[in-house]
């Protein structure tokens, strides 16, 4: 089958050794991982930008996982009624 892109520790160490040793359109010998065995063909390769372009890119997209992350939310409900201050007049709701 066919995989999309996959940048360091993604994959099983055999098959990722096999494939960052490939060059675009070179085929691997056979592969064997605890998946079974693989025949790797290249098919295109990205470089990888210098760290101080995709700073900014790194921080947005480790912000977007903090955000999405049930318990940040629930960290950040516990400090928000910890700080509020809430008074609650129905007797029915009180304790």
């Amino acid at each position: 089958g066919e995989l999309s892109e996959f940048g360091p520790g993604m994959m099983v160490k055999e098959f990722e050794n096999a494939a960052y040793k490939l060059e675009v359109g070179q085929l691997s010998e056979p592969v064997k991982s605890s998946f079974g065995y693989h025949i790797i063909k290249l098919t295109d390769k990205k470089e990888l930008k210098p760290y101080e372009e995709e700073k900014e890119n790194i921080r947005k997209e480790l912000e977007q996982q903090r955000i999405q992350d049930p318990q940040f939310h629930q960290q950040v409900t516990r400090e928000l009624l910890k700080n509020a201050d809430i008074k609650v007049s129905d007797k029915d709701l009180k304790d």
